[in-house]
């Protein structure tokens, strides 16, 4: 199991619920992978923010 604390600016918190996408990422240098958030996610994400 793994865990992962994403942190939002006040500014994306507001983005998120009007529709912004969003990538997950990493900033290590040897793992630049960033990839989409499934729209069914960022849906759940929203409702949170809201």
């Amino acid at each position: 199991m793994h865990l992962v604390r994403l942190e939002f600016s006040p500014a994306a918190r507001q983005a998120v619920p009007a529709g912004a996408a969003v990538k997950l990422g990493c900033d290590h240098t040897n793992y630049p992978a960033p990839t989409p958030i499934a729209a069914e996610t960022l849906a759940s994400l929203a409702g949170d923010f809201r």
